[in-house]
């Protein structure tokens, strides 16, 4: 089973039409989650204020990630907000109809006791990155996208593109 770490996941879908992609891709010893995550903003921002869209119980609220491909926004009542992941807590309002998705790829310098580092390059991650976009992509037409990317991310990216 592939590691739930690397892959490409979809946190928003955008609705039933959606006018554009949005790729985040992280960077060196990145996560394709954690990256992209925190709790200080937490405590400073949702402290009993409302995310539009949500009242503000909601908004201090989080779902757990139970599967990659999870895009659901379910709240887990009563649970205290601890951690907001941005492209899905935040962005995802900002742009009702955008999908959004988040890309994992080993960017491990050392795996430490578990075994070599990943020998990928720059260039394997990038078509991998197309692989997964193209399959997911194949019935957008010309829809837009963009890439958020972070560190090493950027690179991956750019190679992409060229």
């Amino acid at each position: 089973m592939e590691d739930a770490r690397y892959g490409l996941y979809e946190v928003a879908g955008g609705g039933k039409d959606p006018d554009l992609d949005i790729v985040f891709v992280h960077g060196l010893n990145g996560h394709p989650f954690n990256t992209w995550k925190t709790s200080e903003f937490v405590s400073r921002f949702f402290k009993g204020k409302a995310v539009e869209g949500r009242t503000a119980e909601q908004s201090a609220s989080v779902s757990s990630h139970t599967s990659p491909r999870d895009s659901t926004d379910s709240v887990a009542s009563g649970s205290q907000l601890d951690e907001c992941f941005w492209p899905r807590d935040l962005l995802a309002n900002d742009f009702p109809r955008a999908r959004i998705f988040t890309y994992g790829y080993d960017s491990s310098v050392s795996h430490f006791f578990e075994g070599a580092a990943n020998v990928s390059n720059i260039r394997d991650h990038a078509r991998d990155l197309l692989l997964r976009l193209s399959g997911d992509r194949s019935d957008c037409g010309n829809r837009r996208l963009i890439f958020v990317a972070h560190s090493l991310g950027g690179l991956v990216v750019k190679a992409a593109c060229h």
